[in-house]
């Protein structure tokens, strides 16, 4: 009877045992379940952690970004200065030009009238001679020739006097004449260091402009890693921040400016990317250069448009009416960027969506 009882114990026993193999194995599936979530989330921190270092990066070169801007605001603030003074100092010069002419205009009017004058007191010593020359065929005395003599002389004294005085006026005229060339070139010198200091004012604009666009990005981009942060996802993997791109590629291009214009960023930008090139640097037609990445841009319906349908007179103003910037209205249309001319019958890509009209 003992016996019949030990099969069923042993039989319990193993099942017992079973269950605690199941639960021990259980218990190791979770374990190793735990181990993964635990990697996830290092993980997860280590890449939040470089979002973090990437996100204090962008902020440096925003503030970089910033004082170059406020640098450029001050050297657009001295040559407007500049331009002020050129202009104060060519009207000052134009002042002095119209009263130097006024001078040679009197002076000319009071050689004539003294010309006249001349003419006048030759012709009356002329017929004063000719009444000496007949006096003295009429008196033979000693006495007399002496008078006539003397009176004579006196005469062409004063012929000489008045020969003295016009060739005085003569030099003023040409002294006057002079000065008035001399007035005639600054006033040319003058007019273009004024055109130079318009071109220079018109360049600042444009490196602000292009400035002020890349700010903008770069406050675009911090406030996508800050709402990524704030939401708690993990942002995939950053892409290159640049490519490699050789000048034969550009076709016109002439300058670093011309090649900083084409990929919509500042030449100092291109210098940052490129270390081994800088203002100094003369431009190379084969050179290998860093530079940024196209940025995909959210996907939108476009149509297209031509120029005529609107009242537009710059790309700015088609970028305004489509409510997007000119940077990606360039971006939309390769072939037109800043320096292309606006063309009142041109086909453009644009979105679908235009500015509502006045009153809506």
């Amino acid at each position: 009877m003992s016996d019949s009882f030990v099969v069923p114990d042993l039989w319990n026993t193993i099942k017992i045992y079973g269950a605690h193999i199941q639960s021990i194995k259980d218990l190791k599936s979770e374990y190793d379940k735990l181990l993964s979530q635990k990697q996830e989330f290092e993980n997860a921190k280590e890449q939040l952690s470089k979002d973090q270092e990437k996100l204090k990066s962008d902020q440096v070169e925003l503030r970089e970004d910033q004082q170059g801007l406020n640098d450029s605001q001050d050297q657009l603030s001295k040559a407007q200065t500049t331009l002020k003074t050129g202009q104060e100092q060519l009207e000052t010069d134009q002042q002095t030009l119209d009263d130097a002419k006024d001078k040679l205009s009197k002076a000319q009017k009071q050689l004539g009238r003294d010309q006249k004058i001349l003419d006048g007191d030759r012709e009356r010593l002329k017929l004063e001679e000719r009444e000496i020359h007949i006096e003295n065929s009429q008196l033979r005395t000693e006495n007399d020739n002496q008078k006539l003599t003397e009176e004579n002389t006196k005469l062409k004294e004063q012929v000489e006097q008045q020969d003295v005085q016009l060739h005085g006026l003569k030099g003023h005229q040409v002294l006057l004449i002079e000065e008035n060339t001399q007035l005639k070139s600054q006033h040319e010198a003058f007019t273009q260091q004024l055109q130079t200091l318009i071109t220079n004012q018109q360049q600042l604009a444009q490196d602000k402009k292009a400035l002020q666009d890349e700010h903008v990005n770069l406050k675009s981009q911090v406030a996508d890693l800050q709402r990524q942060l704030a939401t708690g996802t993990t942002p995939s993997a950053p892409k290159p921040a640049y490519q490699r791109w050789n000048t034969r590629q550009g076709g016109d291009d002439r300058s670093w400016d011309d090649v900083a214009k084409r990929f919509l960023i500042s030449t100092a930008e291109l210098f940052r990317l490129n270390p081994e090139i800088n203002a100094s640097t003369p431009f190379n037609y084969d050179k290998w250069l860093n530079v940024p990445v196209p940025v995909p841009m959210p996907s939108m319906q476009t149509i297209l448009w031509n120029t005529r349908q609107g009242d537009d007179r710059s790309w700015d103003d088609v970028a305004k009416r489509f409510l997007i910037s000119t940077t990606e209205l360039f971006r939309l249309n390769p072939d037109i960027n800043a320096s292309t001319p606006f063309n009142y019958d041109k086909d453009l890509i644009v979105p679908s969506v235009t500015k509502p009209a006045a009153g809506q």
